[in-house]
């Protein structure tokens, strides 16, 4: 067993490398080109390198130096991957470049955070016989967050098909999603130890968060190196290329070869600069219906599906990703 151990801890190794892997390719991406997407997966393997930490301080304490796990540090986990949660749904509504859904982001973020500070602190103030008479409402507590999440990262995935995203994008959203939740109900699980007995059986779940973590790294440092390192650092080509490049020139070059008008010229250099609707709504001093219906017109006019195929015009002034395709 003593092999078996140490290969888990490995394994928890090479997650947390992945992780700091993936950190490093959005760090240099972001020098390169800076955009809201890039801040939220900085976020998001923030997170996930804290939870990946933190369960290789679990299983290490537990199986190596003896099973010091209680309510607090289970409570701990639970809190971590609660925030997680939310940073996924940031992240989520990044990658769907959409501001249609933000009361549901402005709802998930209230709850998690109140979720996690609450139990946070109860968990320190009060004993375990106070949360074994109030174990009901902290399922309930557990059901929301798992629904809210559940919900979010639905109704997101469902926008990136309708607006016709590259089907790795999905994947990677379906894969992530499924992760956090099995992780979360394993944790839950785990709890569930401290009310009816600190079996084999139930403590068994919380030896596969290797597996969630290794999966979720791995899925998200190849969607980092499609949707944002490989744009930000080409060949040397390229590079040299873009150090050339010049945004009005090309702009104008662009509005011609489309017949864009003035205000969607506009719009469509600040949606290759990154900007969200709500954000360029402020910019240009108009609602974001209007900025919306902008969008519709300049993706027609392009003959693309989705901002990343605008961008390519603007960048390249080719239409790789206008079915929804990425090289």
């Amino acid at each position: 067993m003593t092999f078996e151990r140490e290969g888990v801890l490995f394994c928890y190794l090479l997650a947390i490398f992945l992780g700091i892997a993936g950190i490093t390719m959005v760090l240099l991406a972001g020098k390169k080109w800076a955009s809201e997407l890039n801040l939220a997966m900085k976020l998001f393997l923030a997170g996930m390198l804290i939870m990946s930490l933190y369960d290789m301080i679990l299983y290490y304490t537990d199986y190596v130096i003896g099973d010091i796990r209680d309510m607090l540090t289970l409570r701990i986990g639970s809190c971590i991957i609660a925030i997680l949660f939310y940073l996924w749904l940031h992240l989520e509504q990044k990658i769907a470049a959409t501001d249609e859904f933000s009361a549901l982001q402005r709802t998930a973020k209230i709850y998690i955070f109140f979720y996690a500070i609450l139990w946070f602190c109860s968990t320190i103030v009060f004993t375990i016989n106070y949360f074994y008479a109030l174990r009901w409402i902290l399922l309930v507590t557990d059901i929301i967050l798992l629904l809210i999440m559940l919900i979010g990262s639905v109704v997101y995935i469902s926008k990136c098909i309708l607006l016709h995203q590259p089907k790795s994008t999905i994947y990677y959203m379906v894969i992530v999603t499924a992760m956090l939740i099995w992780n979360y109900a394993s944790y839950f699980w785990g709890e569930a130890s401290v009310y009816w007995g600190n079996s084999r059986f139930i403590r068994e779940p919380l030896d596969l968060t290797i597996i969630f973590w290794f999966v979720v790294n791995i899925a998200t440092v190849v969607f980092i190196y499609k949707a944002d390192f490989k744009d930000a650092y080409e060949t040397a080509k390229d590079d040299s290329a873009k150090a050339e490049f010049d945004l009005d020139k090309r702009m104008d070059e662009v509005a011609a070869a489309y017949d864009l008008t003035g205000r969607e010229k506009d719009l469509s250099r600040l949606i290759y600069e990154g900007k969200s609707n709500s954000e360029i709504a402020k910019l240009l001093y108009i609602s974001e219906s209007t900025v919306k219906t902008h969008v519709y017109n300049i993706f027609r006019k392009m003959d693309v599906k989705n901002r990343m195929g605008v961008t390519c015009i603007i960048r390249d002034g080719d239409q790789r990703n206008k079915d929804g395709e990425t090289n």
